[in-house]
């Protein structure tokens, strides 16, 4: 399974929070494959072609939506690519916001998740719906039963949180 993290502006808040998606997703859902634009597209090659070749062939995307990446088209663009198969598969954009509960049309037609570093709890339970929501879009074979799925999400939560936390920290600051 693939899954494309989307972000917007280089070095911003959206653009470290997918890179930490990117290396924590792998610990709660194995043999994940993620593509994050800045790290994935080899060097010398057409980026906007294997931009859109991932596009393609994600069976999600995760939109790392903050603030400041509302006002970037450039999450819009890559929300619509990755839409034109929602009607197929449920949970294909999923709108992921980093201490941010608001969202405008046309991103809020999709189920949003939010962080909030002020109430690690809530957080956690939506992001282990995110979660459940990859593990249900990927090959059968690659599916974990929930209870494992929660076991290994448990476990790996605080590889998440406090790295989570420390960006928001960071980023605040900026």
């Amino acid at each position: 399974m693939s899954v494309f993290i989307s972000w917007a502006e280089k070095e911003s808040f959206s653009h470290d929070g997918a890179l930490l998606l990117q290396n924590w997703l792998p610990d709660v859902l194995p043999n994940l494959e993620s593509f994050v634009s800045s790290e994935n597209v080899a060097s010398g090659s057409l980026w906007l072609q294997s931009l859109f070749e991932h596009l393609d062939k994600a069976e999600s995307g995760i939109l790392c939506i903050t603030k400041e990446s509302l006002e970037r088209n450039w999450i819009l663009f890559e929300a619509g690519a990755l839409a034109k198969w929602a009607g197929d598969k449920t949970g294909r954009v999923c709108p992921l916001l980093f201490e941010s509960k608001t969202l405008d049309f046309p991103l809020a037609a999709f189920q949003a998740r939010f962080l909030d570093k002020k109430d690690e709890a809530k957080s956690k339970k939506e992001m282990f719906q995110l979660i459940k929501t990859l593990n249900r879009n990927r090959e059968k074979v690659l599916c974990l039963e929930e209870s494992q799925l929660e076991k290994f999400f448990n476990k790996f939560w605080s590889d998440f949180w406090n790295p989570y936390v420390a960006l928001c920290e960071k980023h605040a600051s900026a």
